[in-house]
């Protein structure tokens, strides 16, 4: 491994890991580069605008590789592969991968191994670790990097590991994975359990009919749509119900990488649009909301470069981060009554955004939410806002604000004072 590289990827400068793995990597059989290329791959897409980056290089060839190179090469210097061991190194790439089949094989062919470490490897997988939590993935890659994390513990019997788990478990907790709901126990017993409920929620709760894949809650009252059969679809009407239940929800990357999906309707009982539900769905231009929906989680057109118009309906009382990321082409949004806030980084750099309509009931204008709208020349905000935070009409040139109140009442707002656009009183 090219000690350069070794050292920008803990430094997080992930855009100079790929330019060198790249030029390295042709060549060379080294599953190390590869697999360092997966890491700096699949980093922050948002912040490093890689989302049109795809791996070249076949995963499994890599692990293998990674196995047979492991043979030869007992070399100080620190990587995935050597310092975790054939077998945890499975683990944990299936688990980044978001690869249940591939870690519940795994699992029942290896089990827990035993291993030992010195201790500055030790303190190389905690430096791995605490930046795999840091990551902005979905939520059953962290469950299995929890487990992954577990069989490492008992792999080693290592103190410090087992610390790493604990702060971990805040972040499942935080985001409500399925583990988040069990108590964390450090013992083969806590893994084979998980591991099983794992199976369980994938086989016996997943049903196909047609083009989608649907997930059903325990009770089998309600369902999600969680994948759609045939990436090549081009026009999709979500249904109302699949076999009796309703169809609330789409689940994270339902639709992701449909490149031919052009139009949505949602079906009328979605309430949630799950984490990049139509992550790169590129020809998409035309998306009908149902009458129920009320959440759209992070990320959730990321990569949609054709859409140019979105309505966020009244019912809607929530968006999360970052939900039209990579929408080059967006030129109008226009945002419901049911929203109290707009997020952070909601609409920024949409340099073709002309028009926005905000709802009577915005409360907040976070921070950088409008940020570099450059062809956004004008704006009505509320009587309702009470904060507009630092940075949330940064580079919008062209922007001139109409407030709905007197100037007395545009004072009170928090944050009024340090917007230096022109601003005009509709009292």
């Amino acid at each position: 491994m090219n000690k350069e590289i070794l050292d920008l990827f803990y430094k997080g400068e992930y855009d100079k890991v790929i330019v060198l793995v790249k030029k390295e990597i042709r060549n060379s059989d080294d599953a190390d580069l590869m697999y360092y290329y997966f890491l700096a791959e699949n980093g922050d897409y948002s912040n490093m605008n890689m989302s049109n980056i795809h791996s070249e290089v076949n995963f499994n060839l890599a692990i293998e590789l990674g196995n047979e190179y492991q043979k030869y090469s007992y070399q100080a210097e620190f990587n995935f592969f050597r310092t975790v061991g054939n077998i945890i190194g499975k683990y944990f790439c299936y688990a980044i991968r978001d690869d249940f089949d591939g870690f519940g094989r795994a699992y029942k062919e290896y089990g827990i191994p035993k291993l030992l470490f010195d201790d500055e490897s030790i303190e190389r997988i905690i430096v791995g670790l605490n930046y795999f939590i840091k990551k902005d993935m979905k939520n059953r890659s962290y469950d299995l990097l929890m487990l992954s994390i577990v069989i490492l513990s008992l792999a080693t019997n290592n103190s410090k590991i087992s610390k790493t788990t604990l702060e971990l478990q805040k972040v499942l907790n935080d985001k409500g994975t399925i583990l988040s709901s069990y108590s964390l126990v450090i013992d083969e017993a806590y893994v084979n359990k998980l591991v099983r409920l794992y199976d369980n929620y994938e086989k016996n709760l997943v049903f196909d009919q047609g083009d989608f894949k649907y997930l059903t809650n325990k009770d089998k009252t309600k369902c999600a749509l969680i994948k759609v059969n045939d990436l090549s679809i081009k026009n999709v009407i979500i249904p109302p119900t699949y076999s009796g239940m309703p169809v609330v929800a789409i689940g994270e990357e339902a639709f992701s990488k449909c490149s031919s999906l052009r139009k949505v309707i949602l079906g009328e009982n979605v309430e949630v649009v799950g984490e990049y539900a139509f992550w790169d769905c590129l020809a998409l231009n035309e998306i009908l909301p149902s009458n129920r929906l009320k959440s759209i989680k992070k990320s959730a057109f990321t990569g949609c470069n054709r859409l140019e118009e979105f309505f966020i309906p009244n019912t809607v009382v929530e968006i999360e981060d970052g939900i039209f990321t990579g929408c080059n082409n967006l030129k109008k949004i226009s945002i419901g009554n049911g929203l109290r806030v707009i997020p952070k980084y909601a609409f920024s750099n949409r340099r073709k955004l002309e028009n926005v309509t905000i709802g009577n009931h915005i409360e907040v204008i976070s921070s950088r939410s409008f940020a570099n709208c450059t062809m956004l020349t004008g704006i009505s905000i509320p009587k309702s806002v009470r904060v507009i935070e630092d940075g949330a009409f940064d580079g919008c040139k062209k922007l001139e604000i109409i407030y709905e109140g007197s100037q007395a009442e545009w004072k009170k707002i928090k944050g009024s004072d340090k917007i230096e656009l022109e601003v005009y009183f509709g009292e």
